[in-house]
């Protein structure tokens, strides 16, 4: 197997996941960016697709249409609470940073487009509106209350492009709103 031959289990892997996320993280707050910007750049995407498959690899349980090696790969594999948690971070910290960056220089549709990415890929990572309405248990969607904790973090910290996306998409309303309640 795989593994096998790299020599790298899941805990080393996970600890290695962690590592370059937190170092993404604290060099994406450094007050001068510039040192770091190719290493952000080149680290933020694979943070954000991780966030994005946790939460498609939640939506997917329990429905059995999975295909393909990789989609397979995931569903044995699938990342750690700590590692998405680490990884819901950055992103929240990417929106941070823009946030900064655009309350001087006027950089406000930088700060739509980021914070336009953040709801929906947190939204993801909560339960299906219906399970979470009826109270039902959220155990196939381990990564529920990373999500709506970033959420809750995220809506109070950018307040007008929160509502606007959130307005835009009823689906993703109905969704939040079912969350919060429960």
């Amino acid at each position: 197997e795989e593994k096998e031959v790299a020599g790298v289990g899941a805990r080393e892997r996970e600890e290695l996941q962690l590592l370059a996320l937190r170092t993404t993280a604290a060099l994406a707050q450094l007050p001068d960016r510039s040192d770091a910007a190719a290493f952000t750049q080149a680290l933020m995407p694979a943070a954000v697709l991780l966030v994005y498959r946790a939460g498609a690899l939640d939506g997917s349980r329990g429905h059995g249409s999975s295909s393909g090696s990789q989609q397979e790969q995931q569903q044995q594999d699938p990342p750690t609470p700590a590692v998405v948690g680490q990884a819901v971070r950055v992103v929240e910290g990417f929106a941070a940073a823009t946030g900064e960056r655009g309350e001087g220089g006027g950089n406000g549709k930088a700060l739509q487009n980021v914070v336009g990415l953040v709801v929906p890929l947190l939204a993801a990572l909560l339960g299906p509106a219906s399970t979470v309405a009826a109270g039902e248990s959220l155990e196939a969607f381990p990564f529920h209350d990373i999500g709506l904790q970033a959420l809750l973090r995220v809506g109070p910290q950018y307040p007008a492009p929160f509502k606007a996306i959130v307005a835009a998409a009823p689906a993703l309303k109905a969704r939040l709103e079912a969350a919060v309640r429960r």
